[in-house]
């Protein structure tokens, strides 16, 4: 998550406030690798816990015809 924008309470409120909704995450294989690696840590939970929780939740569809197994929860490929 070196990419986003300070981790602050602004930000925090921020991503907790968009993470309220529901529905389908979609990513092409390289976001769903990214988002994989972090979302699921204990740094995350940590860090923004209501974001974290949404984003594991949530089922997510992958695009790619080069990703074998989607590795976190919910993948449809």
């Amino acid at each position: 998550m070196s990419w986003a924008p300070r981790q602050d309470a602004e930000w925090g409120a921020f991503t907790s406030e968009n993470a309220s909704g529901s529905g389908t995450l979609l990513f092409g294989r390289i976001t769903h690798e990214l988002m994989a690696s972090y979302w699921p840590t204990p740094e995350a939970r940590e860090a923004l816990p209501v974001v974290a929780e949404r984003m594991n939740g949530l089922p997510k569809v992958v695009f790619s015809s080069t990703l074998g197994e989607p590795s976190w929860q919910n993948p449809t490929l």
